[in-house]
């Protein structure tokens, strides 16, 4: 049997129509443009095809593709096929960087050398909610363990490893960027009081929204580093 994540109906008509709706607006106006200053017209509908092909390719190229054989794990420019014997494990994790405004769950597969691969689109906001996206895993966990053959070996302890630390390493970075939130409303608070009290100091005052926030994010995540690597190292 084969399934497929791919991008979704509504996300992939909202790509293209913004594609098709720029090329209906821009297109002609360029040609006239083009003509007027006599501009070679081929090079700027060409710029625009190019345009188009970086909005279009990034959302519609990545898929998750599931055959009996195994996972097909296509990315933007690269391809990996991953074989069920030669998974170490799935999981449902968050599939997000620290920096992300929008945390988003999904599935991923460690393979044979506990590489961590994200299912592009194997995910919550893909399959509308976070229990769908936790059950389709569930699915493809069971799939996983029925096909990967009586000689595959458990690396349960590894794998549990890899997670712990890219959790710990995350919620460093998180208390990095809330410590330099901090900092900026510090330092604002400073601005306005420096402007209160010596009002021809304000600009030099207003270095602190450099300097706090700065040293707010590099200190907190220094500590946060060193603590991991003390916990580690018992």
């Amino acid at each position: 049997m084969r399934d497929s994540y791919r991008i979704g109906p509504l996300q992939l008509a909202i790509v293209v129509g913004a594609v098709v709706l720029s090329g209906v607006l821009l297109i002609p106006q360029t040609v006239s443009l083009a003509e007027y200053a006599d501009w070679p017209t081929g090079w700027l509908i060409t710029g625009w095809l190019v345009f188009a092909a970086v909005v279009l390719v990034p959302p519609i190229r990545p898929a998750t593709v599931i055959t009996g054989d195994g996972i097909t794990v296509r990315r933007l420019v690269r391809t990996t096929v991953h074989p069920w014997r030669e998974i170490a494990d799935i999981q449902f994790e968050q599939v997000t960087g620290p920096f992300s405004r929008i945390t988003v769950r999904g599935a991923v597969l460690y393979d044979a050398d506990l590489r961590r691969r994200e299912l592009p689109y194997l995910t919550d906001r893909r399959l509308s909610d976070t229990t769908a996206a936790e059950l389709a895993t569930a699915e493809l966990h069971k799939r996983w363990v029925a096909a990967r053959g009586p000689l595959w070996q458990p690396r349960t302890t590894e794998v549990e490893q890899l997670v712990e630390t890219r959790r710990s390493r995350n919620q460093v970075w998180q208390h990095a960027i809330v410590a330099a939130a901090v900092g900026v409303l510090l330092a604002l608070l400073g601005i306005v009081m420096v402007a209160q009290a010596l009002p021809d100091a304000t600009p030099q005052a207003s270095l602190l929204l450099l300097v706090l926030p700065l040293l707010a994010f590099v200190g907190t995540a220094v500590v946060g580093l060193l603590r991991r690597r003390r916990d580690r190292s018992r």
